[in-house]
């Protein structure tokens, strides 16, 4: 129930050094086509936010009574549960012999990147569902 027009503060953190160069890179494009306030550091200091992750980044607009906590936790072990499949699926492949040894190495390899980017997103939202649950 935020009004659509409504201008939110987005803050990041984490992120590699290139992930990091391409939003100061893009800055001022990124704030007017998503309607931001302006985007800032999170640092390591702890809120209640909505979060998403890309890649190596989480994304955070501050709560600030803004929406349903109960709503966004909702959404967040929804997206937990689509990880976890993913993982269990890139896990299975990957003990699956036969696939290891005649798929090319370069699908074998990008099934490996896909579980281990899975995981840790994964790790990250539950990360952000627990602080979000208040423990």
């Amino acid at each position: 129930d935020i009004e659509p027009g409504r201008r939110l503060p987005v803050l990041i953190r984490g992120g590699t050094p290139v992930e990091r160069g391409w939003v100061d890179a893009h800055r001022q494009v990124i704030e007017q086509l998503a309607r931001t306030q302006a985007i800032g550091d999170a640092g390591d200091e702890e809120f209640d936010a909505a979060s998403a992750v890309a890649g190596s980044t989480t994304v955070l607009v501050p709560l600030s009574d803004l929406i349903d906590k109960d709503a966004e936790r909702e959404r967040l072990a929804k997206e937990i549960e689509r990880l976890e499949g993913e993982v269990e699926r890139a896990a299975k492949k990957l003990a699956n012999a036969s696939f290891v040894e005649r798929a090319p190495a370069e699908v074998v390899d990008k099934e490996r990147r896909r579980q281990t980017e899975a995981t840790e997103a994964l790790e990250r939202l539950r990360s952000e569902f627990e602080r979000l649950a208040g423990g």
